[in-house]
């Protein structure tokens, strides 16, 4: 992948970064690391993260250059940021491009751990609300200070700070400038095998059925007694 779409001056990236390095840009190690049981909701916050400090091209593994991709270059030196329009008519998810510290990103951040604090069960929670395409509608309904307009066409849309958001394609035509899925099914399978890897639902480690908030104290509560931090005695557990 990190061949067939080269983009000079952008860095890479497919949620691989250690979670040492997250935590500590997060600022929030006890959420994170509670929350490291459900892989899906780590990289999303990887994503964003990474995001949020350095030029970030964010893909899928399984993405591929569509015919208008033109090897990079309809990224644009003048492009803030850049997305297509996805299947639902908001912007991608799976295909994200953005400069340092782009609001955008913030936003949805802040979005992503706002909705996984509100989860009641982390098991059984809705990820396409929680950390997926809903974070990234409602950050752009909030960067755009629009409530009403959900949807986005092709584009340059303008908010906070004057910065900026590239939007190419149109719905049901996404394939043109990034493929979202050009492996799939079985021959996707054989290539996480083929390179060691395995998708977070085979790890067979069961989430956690109970809320973001409990899970958090109890996971702190192990932290502590883990570290043998010195704690006032009011605050021990």
């Amino acid at each position: 992948m990190e061949e067939s779409i080269p983009v000079r001056g952008w860095c890479l990236n497919h949620g691989d970064q250690n979670d040492h390095d997250i935590y500590t840009i997060l600022g929030l190690f006890p959420l994170t690391r509670s929350l490291s049981l459900s892989h899906s909701l780590l990289l999303h916050c990887q994503i964003y993260t990474c995001a949020c400090t350095s030029s970030t091209l964010q893909l899928d593994i399984d993405n591929a250059p569509g015919p208008k991709f033109l090897n990079g270059t309809v990224i644009t030196d003048d492009d803030d940021s850049w997305f297509v329009v996805e299947q639902l008519g908001i912007m991608s998810q799976y295909f994200m491009a953005a400069s340092p510290r782009h609001p955008f990103i913030h936003i949805a951040l802040i979005q992503l751990f706002e909705r996984l604090l509100q989860v009641d069960n982390i098991q059984k929670q809705y990820v396409p609300f929680v950390t997926g395409p809903g974070t990234i509608k409602s950050a752009m309904m909030i960067f755009r200070n629009d409530k009403v307009k959900e949807k986005v066409q092709r584009g340059k849309y303008y908010g906070w700070d004057g910065r900026s958001i590239t939007v190419e394609g149109a719905r049901g035509q996404s394939n043109d400038y990034v493929i979202r899925e050009s492996v799939n099914g079985i021959h996707k399978k054989g290539g996480y095998t083929a390179m060691g890897m395995k998708h977070f639902s085979d790890s067979r480690i069961a989430a956690p059925t109970d809320s973001c908030y409990e899970h958090l104290y109890q996971q702190t509560k192990k932290m502590v007694k883990t570290t043998n931090h010195t704690i006032p005695s009011a605050a021990l557990w």
